[in-house]
């Protein structure tokens, strides 16, 4: 049942090939891994966070958990800059094109569009067309998977709200 899940079959190609460059990726299997992503790196974070507010120690909690946030953004950053080349592979652009988001603001929105953007219906240089989740039948575990990361943001949404 697992096996034919949408999002588990995103992860593990995502694990797979989370140091190739080459190939595309779709919109939907960009956006899930970046969703996986976040939840796998921001979910320890924010727990040891809690924990050391909870035990109320900020000299030494301090440094430990920036000395954790900055290890578990260098990791996400590693993860997610091949999907997004593969990405602007199956829009049909070059790799390069990451660079956009160096520019303050209006490449970051240069390059939402470009995620948002569908990509080609048709073999491209980077590989040939893919297969998306609208071949997919989605299960019982996609839907509960859809809901509880929902329910994540929405509560890291309420702990920085107050």
């Amino acid at each position: 049942m697992i096996k034919n899940s949408y999002f588990y079959n995103v992860i593990t190609n995502g694990l797979k090939n989370c140091f190739d460059f080459s190939g595309r990726a779709s919109r939907s299997e960009f956006w899930l891994w970046n969703i996986f992503i976040v939840i796998t790196t921001e979910l320890p974070t924010n727990i040891i966070f809690l924990i050391l507010q909870f035990f109320n120690h900020p000299a030494n909690g301090e440094k430990f958990f920036v000395a954790i946030s900055v290890l578990c953004g260098i990791l996400s950053l590693t993860l997610l800059i091949p999907m997004t080349v593969r990405r602007f592979h199956d829009v049909g652009l070059s790799g390069y094109m990451y660079f956009w988001g160096l520019l303050p603001v209006v490449g970051f929105l240069i390059l939402l569009w470009f995620f948002c953007k569908k990509g080609q219906p048709f073999s491209n240089e980077w590989g040939p067309q893919l297969i998306t989740a609208q071949n997919y039948k989605l299960i019982l575990l996609d839907k509960f998977l859809l809901i509880f990361i929902l329910f994540y943001l929405l509560t890291l949404a309420l702990i920085y709200a107050f």
